[in-house]
């Protein structure tokens, strides 16, 4: 009896040795996985900052771009800190839609992104959701670059 308990063990550890084998063969798979989205990931970044720099324009991938929110302007629509998605401007902008545009008055040269509350014959008037008044200025169509698509990262 005792010889037969002695097989057994073996016959265990030899399907404790394969399963620990494929674990650590979907561990490997995985990490190569990681390595390879994170190399694909800072070569885009790398990509968008050289064509947004070489021609001041934001650049779309497959007509959509990732955006980092900075300040607290839009909250709680969405929140600072947040990533969200700006598909690439198709069609003319309308009244209530939040848009990505570059805000050009008062010596400053950023994007922004807020909420159409108007239009006029001078332009489209924005806001954040969370100031108190509008933006000063107006927003001509040829300096709407896209339209929110939705929170990536909250």
């Amino acid at each position: 009896m005792y010889g037969n308990h002695a097989v057994l063990t073996g016959k265990r550890k030899s399907l404790l040795m394969r399963k620990g084998i494929i674990i650590w063969n979907i561990r490997r798979w995985i990490s190569g996985m990681l390595t390879i989205g994170l190399l694909l990931l800072t070569i885009y970044v790398l990509v968008i900052s050289y064509c947004e720099r070489k021609d001041g324009k934001p650049f779309f991938l497959l007509g959509y771009k990732p955006v980092l929110i900075l300040s607290q302007s839009m909250e709680p629509t969405i929140p600072a800190g947040a990533i969200i998605l700006i598909r690439e401007k198709r069609e003319e902008p309308v009244e209530n839609q939040i848009v990505l545009f570059r805000q050009k008055r008062f010596h400053t040269n950023v994007f922004v992104t807020h909420r159409i509350i108007g239009k006029e014959a001078e332009g489209y008037r924005t806001k954040g959701d969370n100031n108190p008044t509008e933006d000063p200025g107006w927003v001509q169509e040829k300096e709407i670059y896209g339209v929110f698509a939705g929170i990536l990262i909250p």
